[in-house]
């Protein structure tokens, strides 16, 4: 949080328009099994360390 805080800073004294684009998808997955999402991942190639 702190960089992009520093990137807006910067970007203003130049004179920049800044734009964030935040989204909390920590609901996202309440419906979701996790064995689904373990199963995915895992058809994905993900590592097991992503999960």
């Amino acid at each position: 949080m702190l960089a992009m805080r520093d990137d807006i800073y910067r970007a203003m004294k130049r004179g920049e328009v800044t734009i964030a684009v935040l989204a909390d998808f920590s609901k996202a997955f309440d419906t979701v099994s996790y064995s689904t999402i373990l199963r995915k991942r895992d058809r994905q190639g993900f590592s097991k360390d992503y999960l």
